[in-house]
This record gives C-alpha cells, structure tokens and sequence, in this order.
C-alpha cells in the first residue's frame, strides 16, 4: 500500500513535468513573430507611377504594434480623386480601416495563424519546426517556394531582401512585414514606392487608436490553405530556405545605391 501511495504523486509529478515541457517548448513567444531592425520610429514613403501618393509607417515594439496610413490620386487615365485608407496591426490582428466607406475589417495576422496551428501540432513537428527556424534566413513566410535575393539593396541603411511576391518585386525586411522598396509592372499598370526618411522616434502615444463609431467587420479570408502549407514546408526533414547571394558586392555599387537614395530624397520634396 505505501509503495502504491507513493507512486501515484511520483506519477503526477511527471506528468505536470512533462506538460510544463511542451508548453515551453518555444516559450509562449510566437516563433514565427517579425522583429523589426529598429525598436520603434517613422518611416515615410513615397509612391510614385500610374498611383501617385505617399504612405507613412508609424511602429513601437520593433513591429508587433504598427499603423499604416496611405494617401493616393491616380492619373487622368486611372482613378482620379484621391483615396486614404489605414492599417492598425496590434495584439496580433490587423485591422484595414477604409475612412471612406466607414468600416473596419478586422482579420488575424498570418504569423498569428501559423502560432495557433504551430500550437496543434505535436511535440515532436513542433521541434523539428523550431530547428529548421534557427536556419531560417529573414524572406517572407508566403514565398518557400521561390526564389529570393539576401542582402539584395540597402535602404536607409537597411539591407533587405529581395523577392518576387503575387507579381510584385519587393525588398523587405522581418519576414516581408516591412518593405522598404516595391514595384510592380503589369499590362502598362507600373507603381514604384520607396523609402524617402526614416524617423527614429517614438510615434506619437494616442495613434494606435481605432477610430470610434465605425462597425467591426470581421474578415472571412480564410488563412488555413496558406498555413498548412508553410508548416508543411517547415516539417520537411531536408528542407533548404537559403536566398542565393546579391551579384553586386563591390564597395563602388554601394556607394551607387546610397547617392541614388540621397537623391530621391531631394527629388520627392518637390512633389
């Protein structure tokens, strides 16, 4: 009887060990969660082609808290008149706010989604996810099975990588959360939007704000097809994730891509 008493608080001991080691397998952190190179500051773009406007990114928390505002007037043969919409990412939702239509579509970010399926996996997948992860090198989640460009250009002194991502040419950085040069050229429709300052401040406290008196909509885009997917990839025993080096190393070139940075600069604070 006694070794029968003993065995059963041994038992439980074990068991709550062995729970406690699965839920800090990757430490409650999101392991697919994007870090920007700067905790906090303001980022001005400006867009330019068959769109023009300007955008303006305001982020704390190195990314996990950000606000996008973009303002566009198309040309004569597109979509005269000008259009403002925002984007406010917190707590691991995003929500699109559209001023103009006096909604907001609330949706769950994808990194998000990948932790909650990452969550239902077994302790095992979940291990062998956490180790392709340490070799993983900073391209986006939704682009495994093509190609990309490390250390592709360097803007506002920040190298980024190169990607071609649903027909646009983008230059990102934290897993393609933050671009900082794009373009796209389809069928004579040509946009091109790039880095013009970088502000390393803190935003203002009061802007990661949802406007009042605007209905939440929640989104029915369904992320679970994408999801699956990456952490299949990820699962992969012999999967390789690397992004073939930048052809251009010379000290020349850069210098090169930094003048041609000044010089947008100068030219977009004559539009």
């Amino acid at each position: 009887m006694i070794k029968s008493t003993l065995k059963k608080p041994l038992f439980l001991l074990l068991l709550l060990l062995g729970l406690c080691m699965h839920s800090s397998l990757y430490g409650g952190e999101n392991p697919f969660a994007v870090k920007f190179p700067m905790k906090e500051g303001i980022i001005h773009y400006a867009i330019r082609g068959s769109v023009q406007g300007t955008k303006v990114l305001y982020f704390t928390d190195y990314g996990k808290t950000r606000l996008i505002v973009e303002k566009t007037g198309g040309n004569i043969l597109s979509h005269p008149g000008e259009e403002e919409k925002a984007v406010l990412i917190q707590n691991g939702v995003k929500y699109t706010i559209d001023p103009t239509k006096k909604r907001i579509h609330k949706e769950p970010l994808f990194n998000t989604f990948l932790k909650k399926k990452f969550e239902k996996l077994t302790k095992k997948e979940q291990q062998r996810i956490l180790k392709n992860l340490r070799n993983f090198p900073d391209r986006s989640w939704k682009n495994l099975n093509h190609s990309c460009t490390t250390h592709a250009k360097k803007v506002a002194d920040i190298w980024c990588t190169g990607e071609q991502i649903e027909g646009k040419t983008e230059c990102t950085v934290a897993h393609g959360a933050l671009v900082v040069d794009s373009s796209v050229d389809i069928l004579g429709f040509h946009v091109k939007e790039f880095v013009t300052q970088v502000e390393h401040k803190a935003p203002p406290a009061d802007i990661f704000q949802l406007p009042k008196n605007m209905p939440v909509i929640q989104s029915d885009k369904d992320l679970s097809k994408d999801a699956d997917a990456v952490l299949s990839k990820l699962l992969q025993s012999d999967c390789s994730f690397s992004c073939q080096p930048r052809r251009v190393t010379t000290a020349d070139k850069e210098e090169l891509h930094s003048l041609m940075y000044k010089e947008i600069q100068n030219l977009s604070k004559n539009f």
